[in-house]
């Protein structure tokens, strides 16, 4: 397999695309559907979700199976899932699973609703309130862009209540009908085994489904550390919702995408980037939502002419959130205003070509002269903490690393390279990144981000809503992996769709198309008005992507944790060659492995919580395993 995998990524990068994404796809869908079920069996104690033959119920034929988070069955796919549905979760974070319901016969009216799920010894309880039950709503992909299978594939998330009250809750005999079910954790619960079941109700025929969830005892951090800057296009809310966007809907959204780990670049109420805000309210803005941890990065406003960002406009703003820096900590808070900020100039340099290399750099030139006026000056003179963070606030192009860019500060050049995820696939360029990451030409050092946009394809990792869901299961494991610090997206409701430089409005329910050869890219969450809803409505990909963001948190306190065992007890344990252990089980650098499944990556995860519990609460248990990690 690893031979395999070596010649496949051979392949990728001679060619720098993938040359056969049909071909990998047919060959990845024979391996899974002839020795899924042989190999989910023989994991029964690793993975999260057991193999086994489905039961069947009621009528003759109605299979109910389970399914890991980070696979989407097609509606029509004859799938063979596990029957025992367990989740492996720790304190604070949002678990997910799948019912995977088949009928024998058509469905006029299912309903699905879990009970409390009671802790081993009886003493606590994670209440039905704090599980989600959410209906697949399944979208028809008549042109595939991934080399898959065309179909009609699971996207929408609907609240079962929302789906029962448009009396949607049917399902024809032989369909798959999935149903997502999201458990909420919280920070104060009691570490163990929780039981409780999924009472499924098919016309008048009822199933009672075991549900076991282990909880590990990791907190989850405060602060969100998978940093994103995701944007929402005001102009299309109106082709989605059939109503004008509002300063009240939009800050539903920032808050939906928060709770689902997505930042928007724009706070409520500085809704676009390109404006001329007042500083002294922007820095008001700055100071109420940088305090939620939750919030993890934001774009700082910027006008200008000719393709210029405004100097004196920059200047007034960095002043503003400094005197407001200044004024929360003279009051007694410890906070940075910094630490979340950056800057991207996408309405003047976005992707530059080489004709636009020179105004890349003046514009780099002019924030980076900016930074050093603020850190240099009286006011932050007693404030080292935010001289330094100040110095050190990206400035993101969206270009992959190029020699005729590099730059200081003195001639301006690209301060935080953001290529797209392909320019990650070989090891000379993650080494190049790690060279960019240790760069001194910078008083405040370099950066890297990444960003997917329509391109790439499979077997890059993408949105796109016909790719195999484990390419956005492990989009963070695969940020952690190559160092990158954060993600841009280009859009998440980009409710219309673009054929041929045309654009047109579309019906985004039946119709996955957003831009040419592309379904789903830059559409991750679906208009709530449909639904009755106020606000938006989530998908599997978006769901996945939370979950993979939250596993981010692992890697981020297996990391700590390491470090500081190598410091209190001398040890020299490689963070990277440990950590690798459990990205080579399912992925090459952004390349799945040929046959990976969402099991694999479970499989994976249960170690790694495993471990990460070890680091967080017994360090001498944690060196035995470490020790077998670090062999």
């Amino acid at each position: 397999m690893r031979v395999l995998t070596k010649i496949r990524i051979f392949a990728i990068i001679s060619a720098q695309q993938w040359f056969s994404n049909k071909g990998r796809q047919i060959m990845k869908k024979k391996i899974i559907k002839n020795f899924m079920s042989l190999a989910m069996c023989s994991i029964i104690v690793f993975g999260v979700f057991a193999c086994s033959k489905p039961e069947e119920i009621v009528n003759a034929g109605t299979k109910i199976t389970f399914c890991a988070n980070g696979q989407n069955v097609m509606r029509e796919e004859s799938f063979t899932g596990g029957d025992e549905f367990v989740l492996n979760t720790f304190l604070g974070d949002v678990e997910a699973g799948q019912l995977i319901i088949n009928p024998g016969n058509d469905v006029e009216n299912f309903n699905v609703k879990i009970t409390d799920l009671t802790h081993e010894d009886g003493s606590e309880k994670i209440t039905s309130d704090l599980c989600e039950i959410l209906v697949e709503r399944y979208i028809n992909v008549d042109a595939s862009c991934c080399g898959t299978e065309d179909g009609w594939y699971p996207d929408a998330l609907i609240p079962i209540k929302n789906y029962i009250g448009k009396r949607e809750n049917k399902i024809t005999k032989g369909n798959n009908q999935g149903i997502w079910i999201n458990v909420n954790v919280p920070k104060d619960s009691l570490p163990g085994k929780y039981t409780g079941s999924i009472e499924v109700t098919l016309d008048d025929d009822k199933k009672d489904v075991p549900v076991t969830v282990n909880v590990y005892n990791i907190e989850m951090p405060d602060q969100v550390h998978a940093k994103t800057a995701h944007f929402v296009y005001n102009e299309l809310i109106a082709d989605g919702e059939g109503k004008p966007g509002t300063p009240e809907l939009y800050e539903k959204y920032y808050d939906f995408l928060l709770n689902k780990r997505m930042t928007l670049r724009c706070f409520p109420g500085f809704e676009n980037v390109n404006t001329r805000y007042n500083p002294v309210e922007f820095a008001e803005a700055v100071a109420v939502y940088t305090r939620d941890g939750r919030v993890s990065t934001y774009n700082m406003p910027y006008v200008g002419a000719n393709k210029l960002t405004d100097v004196n406009y920059m200047d007034e703003v960095l002043v503003a959130i400094a005197e407001k820096n200044i004024e929360l900590i003279e009051s007694g808070e410890d906070i940075d205003l910094f630490e979340k900020a950056f800057f991207n100039l996408g309405a003047f340099i976005d992707e530059p070509t080489r004709e636009k290399f020179e105004l890349v750099k003046e514009n780099d030139l002019r924030i980076q002269n900016a930074k050093i006026r603020l850190a240099d000056s009286e006011l932050l003179k007693d404030y080292p903490n935010l001289q330094e963070s100040v110095i050190k606030i990206p400035h993101i192009v969206t270009s992959h690393i190029d020699k005729e860019l590099y730059g200081t500060d003195e001639v301006g050049g690209v301060q935080t390279w953001c290529p797209q995820f392909k320019h990650f696939a070989t090891k000379s360029q993650r080494a190049l990144v790690l060279e960019r990451l240790n760069s001194t030409d910078r008083r405040g050092g370099e950066g890297v981000w990444w960003y997917g946009c329509i391109q790439p394809h499979n077997p890059f990792p993408t949105y796109h809503t016909c790719d195999d869901l484990l390419s956005v299961r492990s989009l963070k494991w695969m940020q952690y992996s190559c160092k990158v610090q954060g993600e841009i997206y280009w859009c998440v409701n980009y409710w219309q769709k673009s054929v041929g430089n045309v654009k047109s409005k579309t019906n985004v329910w039946t119709d996955p198309v957003s831009y040419e050869n592309c379904s789903g890219d830059g559409r991750l969450v679906y208009p709530g008005s449909k639904y009755g809803i106020d606000g938006l409505i989530s998908t599997l990909r978006v769901e996945s992507q939370r979950e993979s963001a939250e596993d981010y948190e692992l890697f981020y306190l297996l990391d700590k944790g390491i470090n500081s065992i190598n410091e209190e007890f001398g040890k020299t344990y490689d963070v990277d060659k440990i950590l690798e252990k459990f990205y080579s089980r399912v992925f090459d650098g952004v390349v799945l492995n040929i046959g990976a499944t969402a099991n694999d990556l479970e499989s994976a995860r249960k170690d790694l919580l495993t471990l990460c519990e070890k680091v967080c609460n017994d360090k001498s248990a944690a060196i035995s395993l470490l020790n077998e990690y670090n062999a």
